[in-house]
């Protein structure tokens, strides 16, 4: 019940329990070695690298906390209601993990075909400089050697693919590209990007086609979440402004700030010790100047 949200009868139980081991069993890699294709050798093995659930390998760890916005994203991909969702934010905010965190929920719980599945980290991938069409030239190499078919095709057979780019704003035209593909492409895009003024400058070439999700510090609930303290909920985060006009509203609001007075103000001085980003909670290193560094 606790992960399916209701209560399963014996029968349905064991047949649930038996369809998760078949799809836990060990996966079939997709190839022993990626195909060069049209693409630069080293970028076709960074690629394979980066994206280890082609050849059925584990993946780094995953850190188990979830931010606010993992949630938000997985959402918004259901959806469907944009192209692409965006999640703009400072470095070392949780933009990255979230991505990886998606895959595995993708991969495992979602049980999406790992072939449907590329993620390119902007920042790091080599030999983009021979490519005068970076992001049409990756993928189109996806679908021609991972996928072996083209993302329209495996949407129209009801299993779409999903793309995550991290940092794609560091490339030249960026922007163009993304609307030239998802113009032309049935698939779910997330791009994570930390420079604010390139993801801005590219939402008039995007318009109707981004929903963007302003990533920021931890919340103080996030906080107790990281470091395991006890549960610090909102308070009806997502009530409308005509509830603020209600006596009741502020008098509930009132009884909730009592209820969880201590857990707040504890949450609060290790904010205001180590700050909002998830590093420094993270880890049991108390050193700040030390965490600061890091930063």
């Amino acid at each position: 019940a606790r992960l399916t949200g209701k209560k399963l009868s014996p029968h349905e139980f064991w047949r649930g329990l038996s369809r998760v081991a078949k799809l836990s069993r060990k996966p079939t890699p997709l190839f022993d070695s990626a195909p060069v294709g049209n693409l630069p050798p080293e970028l076709v093995q960074f690629l394979e690298r980066t994206n280890p659930w082609w050849r059925a390998q584990p993946t780094k760890e995953v850190k188990k906390y979830k931010r606010w916005a993992f949630h938000e994203a997985m959402s918004r991909l259901r959806l469907d209601i944009a192209p692409v969702v965006v999640i703009r934010g400072p470095r070392r905010i949780g933009k990255s993990t979230i991505q990886e965190q998606i895959v595995e929920h993708l991969l495992l719980i979602d049980h999406v075909g790992p072939q449907r599945i590329l993620r390119v980290q902007f920042d790091d991938v080599p030999g983009l400089g021979s490519l005068g069409n970076p992001v049409e030239a990756i993928v189109r190499w996806f679908e021609e050697n991972v996928l072996k078919e083209t993302l329209n095709g495996s949407a129209k057979r009801g299993e779409v693919g999903y793309l995550l780019f991290d940092e794609l704003q560091n490339i030249a035209q960026w922007s163009e590209q993304l609307k030239a593909l998802v113009d032309q492409t049935s698939v779910r895009t997330l791009v994570t990007g930390s420079s604010a003024l390139r993801i801005a400058a590219g939402r008039d070439n995007l318009a109707g086609r981004m929903s963007p999700i302003e990533l920021g510090p931890l919340r103080l609930s996030e906080i107790a979440g990281i470091r395991e303290l006890r549960e610090l909920p909102s308070f009806m985060p997502d009530v409308g402004i005509e509830e603020w006009k209600k006596p009741d509203f502020w008098l509930d609001l009132s009884a909730h700030g009592q209820k969880h007075a201590k857990i707040r103000a504890q949450v609060f001085a290790l904010f205001s010790q180590f700050g909002g980003y998830p590093l420094c909670h993270a880890t049991n290193v108390t050193d700040v100047n030390l965490l600061r560094q890091q930063l």
